[in-house]
């Protein structure tokens, strides 16, 4: 575990230029998820896809958005540090990170696309343009990614 999540603590350190005082959110949870995943379905296809980037979020490494709902209007929190129940957090995903931990666990490095470059490889996006040119596959959820242990050939 130390291993995996040793490259993501020295990304981090060079990206941000870390201190001693803040917070790093290790996706421990992730790794947990992985590791029952290929234990449980050894050589299975996967395909993940999550934010990869939050707006709103705490300070910190990989932060999450913490955000609760107060007479219908969204309040964003600068803390974790809320009482159980009250509020929403949504951590983002690392792909590059999860594709190292997949990658360490299973022996197969996997692939990681954003979701534009995933809709424009796969997907069939001039079915999902719109009549004046705008197409939300493309153009739309820029802070999305997905990772996808094997690639196939497509028969098309």
């Amino acid at each position: 575990f130390r291993q995996v999540l040793g490259g993501f603590f020295r990304k981090a350190s060079a990206v941000v230029g870390l201190t001693r005082s803040e917070e790093i959110f290790v996706p421990t949870k992730s790794y947990l998820f992985l590791s029952a995943l290929v234990k449980c379905f050894p050589g299975a296809c996967v395909v993940l896809a999550d934010f990869n980037e939050l707006p709103d979020a705490i300070s910190g490494v990989n932060a999450p958005v913490v955000q609760s709902k107060r007479h219908g209007k969204s309040v964003f929190h600068s803390s974790y540090l809320v009482p159980i129940g009250s509020a929403d957090i949504f951590h983002p995903t690392d792909f590059r990170q999860l594709q190292n931990m997949f990658s360490h666990l299973s022996g197969v490095r996997g692939h990681v696309f954003s979701h534009k470059d995933f809709a424009l490889r796969f997907g069939e996006v001039e079915k999902t343009r719109t009549m004046t040119g705008y197409n939300a596959m493309v153009q739309d959820y820029s802070n999305m990614a997905m990772f996808i242990s094997k690639l196939h050939q497509s028969k098309k």
